[in-house]
């Protein structure tokens, strides 16, 4: 799958739009994608700790750990583990562009399995 399919799929995530595969009923998807956003506030919880992040950032740290989580999710639902190597990279571009030099770098310290 190429980036571009990786960035609609995001958009979907972000803009509430459904990655849907079809099947399954609705309780499932709906279930997990709640846990997903709560591991993403969970995640982004521990971030605004480690790395002092203020209110903005953490509101957009926040949409960002929730697409992702979102993303990584649907990939592993549909095991397409080659995608997850460009996943990490395009989180990683997202948050360089919210923290500064030094909370990214505290980031890639603190948090080396994301």
């Amino acid at each position: 799958m190429s980036i571009a399919v990786v960035a609609l799929l995001m958009t979907a995530c972000a803009t509430g739009g459904g990655l849907s595969t079809g099947g399954g009923g609705g309780q499932a998807s709906s279930q997990s994608t709640s846990s997903a956003e709560a591991q993403a506030r969970d995640l982004t919880n521990r971030m605004k700790a480690v790395l002092g992040l203020d209110k903005p950032q953490e509101e957009k740290v926040l949409t960002i750990n929730v697409v992702n989580q979102k993303l990584l999710q649907r990939i592993r639902e549909n095991n397409e583990q080659g995608l997850a190597a460009s996943t990490k990279e395009n989180y990683h571009k997202e948050l360089k562009a919210v923290l500064t030099a030094d909370q990214f770098t505290k980031f890639r310290s603190s948090f080396p399995e994301l």
